[in-house]
């Protein structure tokens, strides 16, 4: 019996009262099944899991699980996306395509932000939302005890060493082959060399794509770049595509080109010199629900060489934005055709650009391949994709409710691109756009009035930081200082269900002044109250009084000036626990 997959569902009872035989104890439950097995998102990764030697993560183990579940990856096609950073993004970018141009996707990404069906999603065509949609609770329960039996028997086989990552990915790939999906976009959890989606055969590999790489989980996938280049370059398949995004680091751009010829895929496709990107500027609409934010490019589709004769290059762009012939012409559709195409997204910002440019890359990949993938869901796929907490925007009531973004950046480089899209989303006075403030700032949120955050943002910022104890506090709050916020307020909150891997607000608080202190001297000083909160509740309202005070300070009366901006990032986790928040629900989870 397989699930349903549209129209009305098989009925269930709850997750909770699933069990594999009639007499089985509560803790036997399908729920507990999950609970039971080894879960590295809450109890850290090991050193080098994610690297080929290792055997941590094993796919022979991975495989065995396959096999109890009847194979259903073998009966995919599969777009296989792996990266340090954007491999969520990417693969949301190219599922929504394809669902738009008629196609059933399936796509599995990781982590979850609030319930765990979030990772497995499938569009159904005909549908009131074309657009992949999570795994109905009761469904993924019946999974759960459909195949509980031969779950448990293969955690016992294992000797309790299966993980709950590999259930996962398992069940995704059994609901996807029981919905009879056209191709399966899946995001890697971790590296890509022995991550348990790594399972794919060539034949069904429709593409391989690896997004920006950098110095991420280092100690689990070897401790250098070159290590976790290499793991990410274990998706490669013989004889099949391989896109690989714009990279910031020349060393990962070698390592990948390297791994390639010895993988013996091809043709190596880089996306810069696929699609070149071009800004026009965001838009905030204050009533939008969900994501108030959106940004018009241009993309200019290149012509591409022929695919028997494409060849790789070591050189590396130093830009993800770069300079496209103007105009508003639509590309021809065909894999090779140049041409330009002007779209509107919702995951926004300049690190982003790289984003858009690498799905576009997957998406022309594909059509070489068959896939019909017209320019007409290639616009309507970027406009529809989005990615809760990935520089996400609502706006609280009334003229003086201030603006609330939300991002999940947790590593250097991921905060520096915060700021920038910080800046860009909210200009100071200084700033040059394509469009007036009037339209994209409504209530004087770009106006640069008196008092404006500093550092190029136009409204007045209040930070709010929780991350993860194992992640580069230094690094972070380096990056986050560029916004100059008016108060930052440090919190905690639970990782993967508990507070065991969460930093200490101190120690946050600690690395913010110790940043400070080391600010290189050409930086400039601003002022910033720094307070500690116990819950990102707490930290929160005490954000967003202290933007009140901020705005009585400058003697701004209602509705004059710009409302401000309350930053919540850190962690997804952190993000997870903004969209709990009462006075932020009905906003976050409506409009999408």
């Amino acid at each position: 019996m397989i699930v349903a997959c549209s129209g009305a569902r098989r009925r269930v009872p709850s997750l909770r009262s699933l069990t594999t035989t009639p007499s089985a104890s509560a803790s036997n439950t399908a729920a507990d099944l999950l609970d039971d097995l080894i879960n590295y998102e809450r109890s850290g990764i090991p050193p080098a899991a994610g690297t080929a030697g290792s055997s941590r993560f094993d796919l022979g183990r991975m495989h065995r699980l396959l096999a109890a579940l009847g194979n259903p990856h073998l009966g995919l096609k599969a777009v296989h996306v792996a990266g340090s950073k954007g491999k969520g993004s990417t693969a949301t970018l190219v599922a929504h395509t394809l669902a738009t141009a008629g196609y059933r996707p399936g796509l599995y990404t990781s982590p979850h932000l609030l319930a765990l069906e979030e990772r497995i999603a499938v569009a159904h065509p005909g549908a009131a939302s074309p657009t992949p949609t999570p795994i109905a609770s009761d469904d993924l329960a019946f999974l759960l005890g459909r195949f509980g039996g031969a779950i448990r028997g293969r955690a016992e086989a294992e000797g309790g060493r299966l993980s709950h990552f590999e259930v996962v990915t398992a069940l995704a790939f059994r609901y996807f082959a029981d919905c009879s999906v056209d191709v399966a976009v899946v995001e890697t959890g971790l590296g890509g060399v022995t991550d348990a989606t790594n399972v794919f055969p060539p034949p069904n590999l429709q593409s391989a794509v690896i997004t920006g790489l950098g110095l991420e989980h280092v100690e689990a996938l070897g401790g250098s770049l070159a290590s976790i280049a290499a793991a990410k370059a274990g998706i490669a398949r013989r004889g099949r595509p391989l896109v690989l995004g714009r990279q910031v680091h020349s060393e990962a751009v070698e390592v990948v080109v390297r791994e390639a010829e010895v993988a013996g895929c091809g043709p190596l496709v880089r996306a810069e010199e696929s699609v070149l990107v071009r800004s026009h500027g965001m838009e905030l609409h204050p009533e939008a629900l969900g994501q108030a934010i959106r940004e018009r490019l241009t993309l200019q589709l290149l012509p591409e060489p022929d695919s028997e004769t494409n060849t790789t290059s070591t050189t590396t762009s130093s830009s993800s934005s770069s300079s496209a012939a103007g105009g508003g012409g639509s590309g021809s559709g065909s894999g090779g055709g140049g041409g330009d195409l002007d779209v509107t997204v919702g995951l926004v910002g300049p690190h982003q650009h790289d984003n858009v440019a690498t799905a576009v890359a997957t998406v022309r990949v594909l059509r070489r391949q068959g896939w019909v993938l017209p320019d007409e869901a290639l616009v309507a796929g970027l406009r529809e994709a989005h990615l809760p907490g990935r520089f996400q925007v609502v706006k609280l009531p009334g003229p003086d409710g201030p603006w609330v973004v939300l991002d999940g950046a947790h590593t250097a480089e991921s905060a520096a691109a915060l700021a920038a899209s910080l800046r860009t989303a909210f200009p100071g006075p200084a700033a040059t756009t394509t469009t007036t403030s009037s339209d994209r700032y409504p209530s004087g949120a770009g106006s640069g009035a008196a008092g404006g955050g500093g550092g190029g943002v136009g409204a007045p910022v209040a930070l709010v930081l929780a991350m993860a104890d194992d992640k580069d506090h230094r690094g972070v709050v380096a990056a986050l200082r560029g916004v100059q916020p008016r108060v930052a307020v440090f919190t905690s909150v639970p990782i993967a269900g508990s507070y065991r891997r969460a930093a200490a607000p101190g120690t946050l608080a600690g690395h913010w002044q110790a940043a400070a202190i080391l600010a290189p001297p050409s930086s400039r000083p601003f002022r910033c109250r720094e307070l500690v909160q116990a819950s990102l509740g707490a930290a929160f309202e005490k954000a967003r009084q202290e933007l009140r005070g901020v705005r009585a300070g400058l003697g701004l009366g209602p509705g004059v000036g710009p409302p401000g901006v309350i930053l919540v990032t850190g962690s997804l986790h952190a993000v997870a626990e903004a969209h709990k928040l009462p006075e932020l629900q009905p906003l976050l989870r409506a409009g999408w």
